[in-house]
């Protein structure tokens, strides 16, 4: 039994739902290893690590999440495909594909800094545009 497997089972556990499981890792290696202050302080940095990692996860969906929010309305309004050609000179699928954070080459597609900058001034000129909108009276 190689202390290393049972560690990286023991995080498997701890990025799983069941903390039975964990628990019951945990067991395992201190029935199975001698843990002394070098072995309790790499499961310690380990799970930290693990943690670390979920703590991330987690902020990037909020911000999926917030910014599908936020496009939820303006895309009663305006057309996606309309910002996606006019301002990326992408099809409407490529722009969906960041909105939703689809699986693309094997990785989730995301934004650039540089393109929400872009998706930011899309909408601000798209508003822009209409505020100075005005109707022409035949007379």
């Amino acid at each position: 039994m190689d202390f290393n497997t049972e560690l990286n089972k023991l995080v498997d556990y701890f990025n799983g739902t069941d903390t039975n499981k964990f628990k019951e890792q945990y067991g395992v290696l201190e029935s199975n290893f001698d843990l002394d202050e070098e072995k309790k302080d790499l499961i310690q940095k380990a799970i930290s690590e693990a943690s670390r990692k979920q703590g991330e996860k987690v902020d990037a969906f909020i911000i999926e999440t917030r910014l599908k929010l936020q496009l939820a309305e303006i895309t009663e309004v305006v057309s996606l495909k309309y910002i996606a050609m006019k301002y990326f000179n992408h099809s409407k699928s490529w722009l969906y594909q960041r909105i939703n954070g689809n699986i693309v080459k094997g990785k989730p597609a995301k934004f650039t800094d540089e393109e929400l900058k872009k998706l930011q001034f899309a909408i601000n000129d798209i508003g822009r545009k209409l505020s100075e909108f005005q109707i022409s009276s035949v007379v």
